[in-house]
């Protein structure tokens, strides 16, 4: 499997972007189900397919991230993930990696009360190993079953185990400056003529 380096202020963008997907999955599940104070999604499109999306996308980036905060190197402000989309590889490669994450992240996954038939953290994700991926062409992957609860819980699991992990690198990070000079940006005209037309 091929690493990729993750530097300075990439590893702030790969945190917010698994925090953002988590975020979206939220935003939308709450869509879905109108709750007060939210656009109520109203049949407009597949919902499970971007809930599915967006959570199993969601765990990627999460895992690639506990990768590269425990491989960050001071000297070079960098970490290292694995590539790849195959949540049990990503799994098994941190397991590699740091066992002791591990052992962390199993205990917090056994404390969840919708673990179903999946006894352990390894067994949930190499049961959506692909969803990822599947979940976004769900028009052409057949069968695809996913609990909510459960991916919820998860999802919950990575963003506290990832916040207690990054909070030295993260203060390593801002003490020597970050620079966005990755020319990535979007701009708008007109706030209030975003707007879904109907």
């Amino acid at each position: 499997m091929t690493n990729n380096s993750v530097t300075n202020e990439k590893i702030v963008r790969l945190q917010a972007g698994a925090q953002g997907f988590r975020s979206a999955f939220y935003i939308i599940y709450n869509s879905m189900l109108s709750k007060e104070g939210c656009e109520s999604w109203a049949q407009e499109g597949d919902v499970m397919s971007v809930l599915g999306t967006n959570g199993c996308f969601a765990l990627e980036l999460y895992l690639k991230f506990m990768m590269v905060i425990d491989s960050f190197n001071v000297n070079t402000l960098s970490g290292n993930h694995i590539k790849g989309h195959k949540l049990d590889e990503l799994y098994n490669a941190l397991d590699n990696q740091n066992h002791s994450y591990i052992q962390e992240l199993e205990k917090e996954y056994s404390n969840s009360k919708y673990t179903c038939s999946f006894k352990t953290l390894k067994d949930f994700l190499t049961s959506i190993k692909d969803y990822f991926i599947d979940w976004r062409y769900s028009y052409d992957s057949g069968s695809l079953n996913i609990n909510l609860n459960l991916l919820s819980d998860v999802l919950n699991i990575f963003e506290k185990f990832t916040n207690d992990k990054y909070l030295s690198v993260s203060e390593i990070l801002a003490q020597n400056g970050i620079s966005f000079n990755d020319d990535q940006t979007m701009s708008i005209y007109d706030f209030d003529d975003i707007k879904k037309h109907i």
